[in-house]
């Protein structure tokens, strides 16, 4: 009895698990966390940041498919749209979750974080519809906002 277990990379660079067994069955697990569309064009990436990496127009929308424990930087000169599906972005090991240069809306979902939670830097532009920010740590930060830089709160809420 054979079996070959380990770790496939599709051409963006996204890791999949795959085990194949001599008697012929296979089980793949696809680490697919988010769902990138520029467009008319679907991609699917292992994170965020490599979704938001990964774009190819200045504006984008980017949908979690399950819960991450990541942090991300939004470039400048950047318009996405990061829907969370009821899901929750966390984090878990980097001082700020978000770090905000461009335009953010974030949609329907929780995001939360040991420290800070966002820092949305100078003349960049964050909209929070039907988000809950949870700082979870001792010294935490909700919404760090640079000068000229806006936050939108709709429905949503901090604590």
């Amino acid at each position: 009895f054979v079996s070959y277990s380990g770790k496939i990379y599709d051409l963006a660079n996204n890791e999949s698990n795959i085990t194949i067994t001599e008697m012929g069955g296979y089980d793949i697990t696809i680490n697919t966390v988010v769902q990138l569309n520029e467009g008319n064009e679907v991609s699917y990436y292992s994170s965020i940041q490599k979704a938001l990496d990964a774009m190819k127009t200045s504006d984008s929308v980017i949908n979690l498919l399950k819960d991450t424990d990541e942090s991300i930087t939004i470039k400048s000169n950047t318009t996405v749209s990061l829907n969370l599906n009821s899901n929750i972005f966390n984090n878990t090991t980097e001082n700020i979750a978000i770090t905000n240069k461009g335009t953010l809306d974030i949609l329907d979902g929780k995001i939360t974080s040991l420290k800070t939670l966002i820092i949305n830097t100078n003349n960049a532009d964050i909209n929070l519809f039907n988000v809950e920010l949870d700082s979870l740590g001792e010294n935490e930060v909700g919404i760090i906002s640079e000068s000229l830089a806006k936050v939108g709160l709709y429905k949503s809420t901090i604590t």
